[in-house]
């Protein structure tokens, strides 16, 4: 199966990814955890609007705003960069033998929740620094105003940070799936060579059977099936494996068996 581009873009993943929107998902703990931390720091902030004039709540503000709007691009940095690793850790092989199994859109869901974040990381950083030239006008402060765009910023912050973290587990699961589908990878390409294995050995008994007429010994059978496998093995790679494979094999079975006899 072939995604073309427009399966890949932003709507079309995010359907894909989730039923429901992360942001409002309130049966997720970063969701909830990040209301009930909002609550508290819009609180907080109530209480130094009531107790500070408007020249040092100003100022209180620009500075937490900044340093915020600072932080949220160092989280969107780390973000990219978990998306680049995660993303180059599945060679082409794994990820042809994840869609093989039907689990490709799997896959890209699990790519898609750090590019999700990463854009709301990054609409949140322009809302960061747009607040932080807006506080500069003068105006009065309007309590209900001040207090619902206090909530919208900081639930916004919390829920990235929340998400943020629940990606390291995601970071574990991809490298599970990785490792399995790596040792799966390998058990084919092993069964592929002996295969290839016993089919060498059923030439080399056969050219063995039409040349000789007296008793084979085990060192005539071994040398001609490394003259079929050098003449008829057209991989040199594979060439190589399967001339280990012979050492290995007769070695192990002559030291077992103790006979010269095929």
């Amino acid at each position: 199966m072939q995604y073309k581009t427009k399966h890949l873009k932003f709507k079309s993943l995010y359907k894909e990814a989730f039923d429901k929107n992360p942001l409002l998902d309130y049966t997720k703990i970063e969701c909830y955890l990040s209301v009930i931390m909002s609550i508290i720091t819009v609180i907080i902030l109530y209480f130094l609007y009531k107790q500070n004039s408007a020249s040092v709540l100003t100022g209180i503000l620009q500075n937490a705003i900044l340093y915020t709007g600072i932080c949220l691009l160092g989280m969107l940095g780390f973000i990219i960069s978990g998306l680049a690793i995660i993303s180059g850790t599945v060679s082409n092989k794994i990820a042809d033998e994840i869609n093989k199994d039907g689990n490709f859109d799997t896959l890209l869901s699990i790519l898609f929740s750090f590019y999700f974040i990463g854009a709301i990381i990054g609409f949140s950083s322009i809302l960061y620094f747009i607040s932080y030239f807006i506080v500069f006008l003068n105006f009065k402060f309007i309590l209900i105003l001040y207090l619902a765009s206090a909530f919208i910023l900081i639930y916004l912050v919390f829920f990235s940070i929340l998400y943020s973290v629940s990606l390291l587990g995601t970071c574990i699961n991809m490298f599970v799936i990785n490792y399995n589908y790596s040792v799966n990878c390998d058990t084919k390409s092993d069964n592929s060579l002996d295969e290839i294995f016993n089919a060498f050995r059923i030439d080399a008994l056969t050219y063995t059977m039409i040349n000789k007429d007296d008793e084979v010994t085990l060192a005539q059978f071994i040398n001609n099936l490394k003259m079929c496998i050098l003449k008829d093995c057209q991989d040199d790679d594979i060439k190589e494996k399967l001339l280990c494979i012979v050492c290995e094999y007769y070695s192990l079975k002559e030291n077992k068996c103790n006979t010269n006899k095929v």
